[in-house]
């Protein structure tokens, strides 16, 4: 696993009883931005239990753990912190009680050095003036997940972008928000109503962070669902009478996100058919509004990924607003979001690999252009000139149509309106051992695997590491771009 917890620092105390109540106030140093992790755990078995209160980031943020006499005697919670801090614990029991108190921090072992490609050389002159930059990252999780699904690839842009020396000599900051606002169950609730839960917490967010007058250079990245929440959520947050004179919308990136919806293809033989008879009671009844959104249900004229899609839509105004934005998708073994929705195509050319020594490799790429810094990242592999053949049929407004591979089914008007956005498509391959490996492909592309699942080895853990490594560069290149264009 390449997030690894490193101990800070470890408390055992002994509370006293005074007035029928006890508390104790402890500190703990966070010595740098990062997920910390807090642990409590309480001993003896004569104890009713404890309230442990947590004050971090300069009392901006708070939460708590409640550990009971049976049923949670350990506890943690994750903390984000976005910069060097005290941690303040407050701990509080009814009867005299010992309490261990761990402090641990999810740790990059490796960093991928950002520095080799970046051409733009920084400034010696101490008498010129630093043009210092404010950088946020949102990274959204997917159905059924949460915000620790996203910290391989948050942690991996933070220790990356920390050990640029561009970065640091412009004394830049680098602030990563996980939403935990529509986590788990709640991602059923609908796309528009999850995409305003974000809203107001992002609000919240910035409000607690920034002044006023701050510029930030805006990212977002989105897993699977999450990438939809987040593209009907910027109209909300870019046009927003504060945020948006805060805001300078840098990069936004889905990565296997159903942006075509995920509608199973009509099958031709009796195998498909009830594959898709099966996935369309799980979609529309057991998913609630969000699966219906995504099968192109909830509407039967104007489904909600149709009007998201139209070009004079606050949806399209708004993702135009960002200098790049990125679809990145693996060519097989995704049963979740196959190639064809999470890259906006209905055309997918790829022969079937076969299994093997397990590995990642970038199949495909286009849009990028000729810029040296992400000519070189993706050194080796060509550029494709993005090609349709869809696109020159002509099809009603209406109209389903299917992938080439007959895996989903879309309707023609969401496919030719995204299309006209200037999409860079990156098409990631992984080699597997098995098929037990490949049912994992939708978690590799952002490493959560490998922390769900323990009988992925270390050949897997590797590819799934590489894949976050070079989808966070491609975000923190952006940004280095958009720094230089600043000073320009």
């Amino acid at each position: 696993m390449v997030l690894e917890h490193q101990q800070i620092a470890s408390k055992n105390t002994q509370i006293t009883i005074k007035d029928g109540t006890g508390n104790l106030k402890e500190t703990f140093n966070a010595p740098c931005a990062g997920i910390f992790r807090l642990n409590a755990s309480i001993s003896g078995w004569y104890t009713n239990g404890a309230d442990v209160s947590i004050s971090y980031n300069n009392n901006k943020e708070t939460t708590s753990i409640a550990l009971t006499r049976v049923m949670s005697r350990s506890n943690f919670v994750d903390l984000q912190i976005q910069f060097p801090c005290a941690i303040e614990v407050t701990v509080s029991c009814t009867v005299e009680t010992n309490i261990d108190l761990t402090l641990t921090q999810l740790k990059k072992s490796q960093v991928q050095v950002l520095d080799d490609i970046l051409t733009e050389h920084t400034t010696n002159d101490k008498n010129e003036a630093r043009t210092r930059q404010k950088h946020l990252v949102v990274l959204c999780h997917g159905n059924h997940g949460s915000a620790p699904d996203m910290y391989e690839i948050g942690e991996t842009m933070r220790s990356t972008f920390n050990e640029s020396k561009f970065f640091q000599n412009e004394s830049h900051e680098f602030f990563a928000f996980y939403p935990t606002c529509n986590q788990f169950m709640k991602t059923h609730d609908g796309i528009k109503v999850c995409s305003s839960r974000l809203v107001e917490q992002f609000k919240t967010f910035v409000n607690n962070y920034f002044e006023a007058d701050d510029k930030i250079l805006l990212s977002m990245v989105g897993h699977s669902l999450g990438g939809l929440f987040l593209r009907c959520s910027i109209p909300h947050i870019l046009n927003d009478p504060q945020l948006g004179e805060m805001l300078i919308p840098v990069s936004l990136m889905t990565i296997s996100s159903p942006n075509l919806g995920a509608r199973k293809a009509t099958g031709g033989n009796v195998i498909s058919s009830t594959i898709k008879y099966g996935s369309d009671i799980y979609m529309n009844y057991l998913l609630g509004q969000t699966g219906k959104e995504l099968c192109l249900t909830d509407d039967e004229k104007k489904p909600l990924l149709l009007r998201m899609s139209r070009p004079e839509s606050k949806y399209i105004n708004a993702l135009s607003k960002f200098k790049s934005i990125t679809a990145a998708g693996a060519i097989e073994y995704d049963i979740m979001v196959p190639h064809a929705s999470a890259l906006i195509s209905s055309h997918t050319k790829f022969e079937t690999s076969v299994f093997g020594p397990e590995g990642f490799k970038i199949a495909s790429l286009s849009g990028f252009g000729q810029d040296k810094e992400h000519v070189s990242l993706f050194e080796g592999v060509t550029q494709d000139e993005f090609y349709d053949p869809m696109l020159e049929e002509e099809k009603e407004d209406g109209e389903f149509i299917r992938d080439s591979l007959g895996q989903i089914e879309t309707l023609h008007a969401i496919l030719k309106n995204l299309q006209q956005l200037k999409w860079r498509r990156i098409s990631l391959g992984f080699t597997l051992e098995n098929s037990r490996q490949a049912m994992r492909v939708h978690d590799m592309t952002i490493d959560k695997v490998t922390k769900l699942y323990t009988y992925m080895d270390a050949g897997t853990v590797k590819a799934s590491s590489s894949c976050v490594s070079v989808l966070s560069r491609v975000i923190l290149i952006d940004h280095y771009k958009e720094c230089v264009a600043i000073r320009k």
